[in-house]
């Protein structure tokens, strides 16, 4: 089986091949197809959003703005580095981990910190981590992120944290077809097609037709328009059915 192909070369050749080129003459230039290229790229990336990217950041303790690049439209996702199970106390103030089953803090001797033969209960377990998440609420110490849009500038906090690397998934504005997958490219090669078909529509219905030799030819601009809206409208609904997010609605308390 050929390996299928799908670039901005091979998505006009096409659409000029759907629209009937190189038999019927299609009034569309290579400024024409640039320009439908483009909005066909545009409307897939405010309707499902560009291509997925991680890049690694490093930064400092103090330092809360991380600068992503121009590219950046979204930011999907801030993970932290990997940590124990959980910390003893405050996370962000202290580095003493404590993994568990393991070494876990003792309950026999009373001059260990740290028990040897003793394991802390799962009831002793569970009062800790639920003291731990208490402590972070209450020192505002859990890592959390903000994106600017405008600026790109991805905000850490709280600023005081450790230094340290973080992995940021943003949507990148740069939409590459060739990383998309086959559904992916099935509809947004329809949607340029839809855009084409306005495009052309636009051009032929200046004249409702021309002369040939022993009478005249009418164009189907105003048909080619009207398909147009259809399949935009069309590719509109299924992109948000099969890609959007379902959203979780639940009754406001009183």
């Amino acid at each position: 089986m050929p390996k299928l192909e799908f670039n901005e070369e091979q998505v006009q050749k096409k659409i000029l091949l759907k629209l009937g080129a190189p038999f019927l003459c299609v009034e569309l230039t290579a400024d024409h197809m640039a320009q439908i290229m483009d909005t066909a790229c545009r409307w897939w990336i405010d309707n499902v959003g560009g291509t997925p990217k991680g890049i690694l950041k490093t930064f400092v303790s103090g330092q809360q703005d991380i600068q992503l690049s121009a590219d950046a439209e979204d930011v999907i996702e801030v993970v932290f580095e990997n940590r124990y199970p959980f910390q003893l106390y405050f996370p962000e103030l202290f580095e003493n981990a404590v993994p568990w089953p393991g070494i876990v803090p003792g309950t026999g001797n009373g001059t260990s910190i740290f028990g040897g033969g003793d394991q802390m209960p799962y009831s002793g377990l569970v009062q800790v981590l639920q003291m731990l998440e208490l402590s972070k609420r209450t020192l505002s110490s859990d890592r959390d992120w903000d994106f600017d849009n405008w600026t790109k500038v991805l905000k850490i906090f709280p600023a005081r944290g450790r230094s340290g690397t973080v992995l940021v998934r943003y949507l990148s504005n740069e939409l590459v077809l060739e990383c998309m997958l086959a559904a992916e490219q099935q509809i947004f090669y329809e949607y340029a097609l839809a855009e084409a078909m306005e495009t052309l529509g636009h051009i032929r219905s200046k004249f409702d037709s021309f002369p040939v030799p022993g009478g005249e030819r009418s164009l189907n601009g105003q048909y080619l328009l009207d398909k147009a809206e259809t399949e935009k409208e069309r590719l509109r609904i299924r992109v948000h059915e099969r890609f959007m997010p379902i959203p979780f609605i639940t009754d406001s308390a009183d």
